[in-house]
């Protein structure tokens, strides 16, 4: 389980110095701001961002918005992935 800890608190680690370093936010900052522009974006396409075209990106001007949602979107799937990841382990250790 310390193997576990350990690989999750480096990938928390580094994915936060990526966020600082890219958004001037932390894991936790990233996520607000992550859910922020989904929001932004969504009440001016009128429809939810996973249903988001090319049309709407050039129509809105989302361009610099919804590429950083995206690279947002991207970094924290992979702290969230390490997360879910270390949950089952501590699960199945349990079992």
């Amino acid at each position: 389980m310390k193997s576990v800890d350990k690989f999750y608190d480096k990938i928390y680690k580094e994915t936060s110095k990526i966020t600082k370093k890219l958004f001037g936010e932390d894991v936790t900052g990233s996520l607000s701001l992550r859910y922020q522009l989904k929001k932004e974006i969504e009440s001016l396409i009128k429809r939810p961002i996973s249903e988001i075209t090319n049309d709407d990106v050039i129509k809105y001007h989302l361009g610099y918005k919804y590429a950083k949602y995206k690279t947002l979107s991207k970094i924290l799937e992979i702290i969230e992935s390490a997360c879910v990841l270390k949950t089952f382990t501590i699960e199945e250790f349990e079992k």
